[in-house]
């Protein structure tokens, strides 16, 4: 164990030029991130605002301007029904090829 007391100091002074090169890339992803996606949390905000209030339609036409939501709880049940009368599919595997 006396023998590797003089490396061990070495080993810490590593490991601390890593975690903090690790630290400041992630500081820096982060930063591109957040630049990059700025009117998200907005739009996020608005969304969750509406939907609180109940303006249902109002916050589902903010998601998308090709979809329509003119009867979402609707066609919401129409699609869960659809769903439910499908045969479930399966895929079964018989041989492997080489």
């Amino acid at each position: 164990m006396e023998t590797l007391q003089p490396y061990l100091s070495y080993f810490g002074i590593g490991a601390a030029i890593i975690g903090a090169i690790s630290l400041l890339l992630w500081i820096g992803f982060a930063a591109m991130l957040s630049a990059a996606t700025e009117g998200i949390p907005k739009l996020l905000g608005k969304f969750f605002n509406y939907l609180a209030m109940g303006d249902m339609e109002t916050a589902y036409s903010l998601t998308s301007a090709r979809v329509s939501t003119v009867n979402f709880p609707a066609t919401a049940s129409e699609t869960r029904a659809e769903a439910s009368n499908r045969p479930a599919q399966a895929t079964i595997v018989t041989s492997i090829a080489p």
